[in-house]
């Protein structure tokens, strides 16, 4: 599968991943989600209520899918957001999808940008739209 096809479904997974934790704690975005662990509302490590695993570290957070996908996203003061290498590690992970050269998956990154698709807040740093 190209990194065409693959990336919109490898984001696809990341709002997934992003909108299990946020239901989980009742939060919207990374800053909540951090603050709710730090504040010991809930545990920097669990489960989200649809059954993938958490875990809340710095200043975000990884989502782990049952085939052991590992989404992450950190908090910003734009949103949530993922660099070049989250989605690299994602790729790695997910059986799902073919590994990806980081120079591919930049390259359909900035066509994205140019697209309107993602929204790059610094280089190699995109929101999560």
């Amino acid at each position: 599968m190209s990194i065409r096809k693959q990336l919109p479904e490898a984001l696809n997974d990341f709002r997934e991943a992003k909108k299990a934790i946020e239901k989980t704690f009742s939060a919207s975005g990374a800053p909540e989600i951090v603050s709710a662990a730090l504040n010991h509302r809930l545990p920097r490590n669990g489960t989200c209520s649809n059954g993938f695993a958490y875990s809340v570290h710095g200043i975000g957070y990884t989502v782990t899918f049952p085939d052991g996908g590992e989404v992450h996203l950190d908090g910003s003061r734009q949103g949530d957001c993922f660099t070049l290498y989250d989605l690299e590690f994602y790729f790695e992970t997910s059986p799902k999808f073919e590994e990806m050269t980081i120079e591919n998956i930049e390259r359909e990154c900035s066509l994205m940008v140019i697209q309107g698709v993602l929204q790059e807040v610094r280089t190699g740093v995109y929101l999560l739209l």
